[in-house]
């Protein structure tokens, strides 16, 4: 009996510890479940973060050939003005050049967006996607009159520059039919009526500039082109009128309808040895001031990279001995800047018109 009960005491014992080591054995497998849950988490995230990681350098290693492989698409030559035009001929001659010197030979399609006194086409190079795909022509200092008078919502000076393809200088010129002959008679008179194109012409607002400077009093008449505007003054209806040499020379030379007044460049003309430049008037800081600069910009914000890339065929294209020469059979001559001196330029043109605001305003009434 008592072996019996002993027996049953084993068996309980057994049966007890073997329950405990069960638990233990859970325990422990739980503690090891847990742990290596968190292990596996912990593995997940750090993987995650490395896939994250990689398909963030990706993406800039893209972003980074992109730039390097500009151009991948065809670009947008916009021009401001109506076909036909000084700046639409220069566009479309240039156009093609750019095509051969631009890496992956994308064509460049000229677009006209005339209106707004420039205002529309520059805002639409100005509010494009910075990505260099968007290009337009400017006319400076003529583009800042505008901005000097608070009157438009670009900045030229944001503008990523790539260079300037020519510069004009103008002549004066008196109506046949006009009272006053000469600069002193200008001078003297109490107003005389000017013909111009809009102020935010360079011609339009070099005429001010330059009569203001020369001490002319003067009425604005505006006319809606060039051509108009010196047909008026051949007919006497105005007195005087100031455009590039070569819209002049017609009238000038062949016809004699205009009679050339002065000069505002640097040197006197070969063809017109006789006509004083502004320097021999007694005004050699028109010289500078009376240049139309002819100069290409895109978006502002382009990147670096891209705008080296315009930049770079830009200068090529500008200085191809067949562009030169094409532009010359056209009447026009080339003088390219690069676009660090159009940066100059621009910045120089906003801030020597600020001195004429008041002039410019009251010329707009």
């Amino acid at each position: 009996m008592k072996r019996l009960e002993r027996t049953k005491k084993s068996s309980w014992f057994i049966i007890i510890a073997a329950i405990v080591l069960t638990g233990m054995i859970a325990v422990i497998a739980f503690g090891c479940g847990d742990n290596g849950s968190d292990q596996t988490s912990s593995t997940s995230e750090q993987s995650s973060g490395a896939s994250e990681q990689t398909s963030s350098t990706e993406q800039t290693d893209q972003a980074a050939a992109q730039a390097n492989n500009f151009p991948q698409e065809d670009i947008t030559f916009v021009v401001p003005t109506s076909p036909g035009g000084g700046y639409d001929t220069i566009a479309r001659i240039l156009a093609p050049y750019l095509e051969k010197h631009l890496p992956n030979s994308p064509n460049v399609n000229v677009k006209n967006v005339p209106g707004g006194q420039w205002s529309i086409g520059i805002n639409e190079v100005y509010n494009a996607k910075p990505d260099g795909y968007t290009i337009g022509f400017f006319n400076v200092p003529g583009n800042a009159v505008g901005q000097v008078l608070g009157v438009v919502d670009y900045d030229l000076t944001k503008i990523s520059w790539v260079g300037r393809v020519a510069t004009t200088h103008y002549v004066g010129a008196l109506s046949p039919k006009s009272e006053y002959s000469s600069l002193e008679d200008m001078q003297a008179a109490d107003e005389i009526k000017v013909g111009v194109v809009g102020l935010s012409s360079t011609g339009g607002l070099m005429t001010i500039v330059a009569l203001d400077a020369m001490g002319v009093n003067n009425k604005v008449i505006p006319h809606d082109g060039s051509a108009d505007a010196m047909l008026a003054a051949i007919r006497g209806d105005i007195d005087y009128v100031q455009f590039p040499y070569g819209s002049l020379r017609e009238y000038i030379h062949e016809s004699n309808e205009l009679t050339p007044l002065v000069v505002l460049a640097p040197e006197r003309i070969e063809e017109m040895p006789d006509v004083p430049t502004a320097g021999d008037l007694g005004y050699p800081e028109l010289a500078d001031k009376a240049a139309m600069h002819r100069m290409i910009g895109t978006t502002p914000g382009t990147p670096e990279d891209v705008l080296q890339v315009l930049r770079d065929s830009f200068w090529e294209a500008v200085n191809d001995e067949e562009f030169v020469a094409e532009m010359k059979k056209q009447g026009r001559a080339a003088s390219p800047a690069k676009g660090e001196k159009a940066t100059e330029l621009a910045q120089d043109s906003i801030n020597e018109i600020g001195k004429y605001r008041a002039v410019l305003e009251e010329a707009r009434k």
